[in-house]
């Protein structure tokens, strides 16, 4: 291009290298298409104890499979594309004409057919689980027997994941000499293999400590243990108590504590180092443009120490004062950790219930309220790319500016161009979680007209949702907020239900709403509620094809679009609260042969 060749005449070094870069639009969109083939098999048998009165037994167990094949369309190869670009003739000799590379749909057929490439992603899945237990009671109480359960757990789970070898493949920058994966567009990535094996034994009992007195119907009192031997974690031990106290037949009480334990998943153990591109927060502290509006994180510009900081990082002196990033993403490496350890979480509830006696206009009437508390800790997570960045330049963190603290090891810069690169967000045990929240729900039955109505509501309050980066963090409470680094929390969500039978026919309306959230990382952004509505209609044969049910439905009735915001997680939105894929329908046919 003369204008380019231009300009690049004019530096000081006409023949220095230079980066180009340049969104491949002429390839396409990037495209995954995604295929299962899942099996599963369970069998079980169950019968009673001879030898032991009263006493019954349990045994289980299931196989299954999950086959994953992914085509990812519209990766483009570094290399072939530099085999043209750089070669004397620019590919002429190779595609039949020179490429020319400047502007918008400049890029022929023949180049995009030479180097965009689809690669092909296997994973396989594969649990098997056996079971048993026995139970009965152990001894008669005034109130009635004392129950136990006894039972062992066998799991294991295996996962293999073949990653297509363009996808692995490696070369050299021609600019910086530097190692890089020849793939860009869908992250690289590399094969996983992992196994995790369970022994579990389990012993749980409940005890009638009380009843037919004043003011209790009935107390009864729950205890459980469960010991573990996993081949990762070690050996660990969960345990609960609860009561169940009722006032009368129709009110009690509930609660309890429970010590739970979550190993690690497969994917956190042994998931390899990958490319990824996570959100950059604030931004680039070394970018003469940075600023951080609470004046904690020090740039460049701001002082002598973050200056030097950056120089030691790789930015050269003679740049530092031009250096700009205007990228919205780092370039990061996530993957496993197969030193991780078990989660440790301690719950506790405390709730009372309602239930109808059977008769009268609330004899089908039913309610509960609950409250629970949950604090977690060692939760299994890694650092964000923009945190660890940003405490690498802040002075609670990093109080002497060293290139050696903590934070600042686990990224570095592009030799050539002074961007983060390899910002290591690898699993760890490092943070605390506490949420607290209230739960209602709401059920009433009733015959109307020919047919029997129902309604069910159930409703779900957040008080606080609080996480600490690592365990010496402070707790900030994302209840009510949308952000980058966590998924939508909002305060209430509710979901109500109603339903008519009448005849073979029968018909359920639901209506989900998710209650307004803000940005946390923009907070004038708002992210308003939504509500969604779901219709479903099903029918019971009888006759000769007596056993079969049709059921059809419409999810999304009023096809609402998912809420965009602007910090990036997930393309700027939460399909774990909002529906991304619009209105639709789904024909459901069942037959039971017994």
């Amino acid at each position: 291009d003369p204008a380019l060749a231009t300009l690049l005449a004019s530096r000081p070094n006409p023949a220095e290298p230079f980066r180009f870069r340049k969104r491949m639009i002429e390839s396409g969109p990037r495209i995954s298409s995604n295929s299962y083939n899942v099996f599963q098999a369970a069998a079980g048998l169950t019968g009673e104890l001879g030898f032991i009165e009263g006493w019954d037994w349990d045994l289980y167990g299931s196989w299954g499979n999950v086959e994953f094949v992914e085509d990812q369309l519209g990766n483009i190869s570094r290399s072939a594309f530099e085999e043209l670009s750089l070669a004397p003739d620019h590919g002429a000799s190779i595609i039949g004409s020179a490429i020319n590379p400047f502007g918008i749909g400049s890029l022929s057929p023949e180049a995009v057919a030479h180097y965009t490439k689809t690669s092909v992603n296997q994973t396989q899945l594969r649990q098997t689980v056996i079971e048993g237990f026995v139970n009965g009671p152990i001894f008669e109480m005034p109130t009635g027997d004392a129950q136990v359960a006894l039972g062992l757990q066998f799991r294991e789970d295996d996962v293999a994941f073949l990653v297509d070898p363009l996808l692995r493949t490696t070369g050299t920058d021609p600019v910086t000499g530097s190692d890089r994966v020849d793939i860009t567009g869908f992250n690289a990535d590399d094969n996983i293999r992992g196994k995790t094996i369970s022994r579990e034994a389990y012993l749980e009992a409940s005890f009638p400590l009380f009843g037919d007195m004043p003011a209790v119907e009935t107390f009864e009192f729950i205890v459980g243990y469960r010991f573990a031997d996993h081949n990762v974690a070690g050996n660990m031990s969960s345990y609960k108590g609860e009561f169940i106290w009722d006032v009368t037949q129709q009110f009690g009480f509930r609660g309890g504590y429970q010590r739970a334990l979550r190993a690690p998943s497969i994917d956190e153990l042994f998931k390899p180092a990958t490319k990824n591109f996570p959100s950059v927060g604030l931004g680039d502290p070394c970018s003469n443009d940075f600023t951080d509006p609470d004046g904690n994180v020090e740039g460049a510009q701001d002082s002598q120490r973050a200056r030097d900081l950056c120089i030691a990082q790789g930015i050269s002196a003679g740049t530092i004062d031009s250096y700009v990033f205007a990228n919205s993403q780092f370039e990061g490496l996530s993957g496993g950790n197969p030193d991780l350890q078990e989660e440790t979480a301690d719950t506790i509830t405390v709730g009372a219930v309602w239930r109808g006696s059977g008769s009268g206009p609330l004899g089908n009437f039913s309610a509960s309220l609950d409250y629970y508390q949950i604090e977690i800790e060692d939760v299994i997570t890694a650092i964000d790319a923009d945190v660890m960045v940003e405490r690498c330049f802040d002075a609670r963190f990093n109080p002497n500016f060293e290139n050696s603290n903590q934070f600042c090891q686990l990224f570095t810069r592009d030799v050539g161009t002074g961007t983060v690169l390899d910002a290591a967000e690898t699993q760890n045990n490092l943070s605390k979680q506490e949420v607290r929240g209230i739960d209602l729900q709401i059920d009433y039955s009733s015959e109307l007209g020919p047919g029997d109505f129902r309604g069910t509501l159930v409703a779900s309050y957040l008080l606080d949702w609080e996480e600490a980066i690592t365990a010496a963090d402070a707790l900030e409470d994302f209840a009510g907020t949308a952000s980058s680094n966590e998924d939508v929390l909002p305060e209430l969500k509710t979901t109500l239900i109603l339903g008519y039978a009448v005849g073979g026919f029968d018909g359920d309306i639901r209506w989900r709403y998710v209650d307004e959230t803000v940005d946390e990382s923009f907070p004038n952004f708002k992210l308003d509620s939504v509500n969604y509505l779901d219709l479903t209609l099903g029918y019971d044969f009888e006759g000769m094809i007596d056993g079969l049910t049709a059921r059809v439905g419409l999810t999304n009735a009023t096809d609402e679009d998912p809420i965009i915001y602007p910090s990036n997680q997930q393309s700027n939105t939460d399909p774990a609260q909002y529906d991304v894929l619009g209105r639709r329908w789904f024909v459901n046919l069942t037959y039971s042969f017994f």
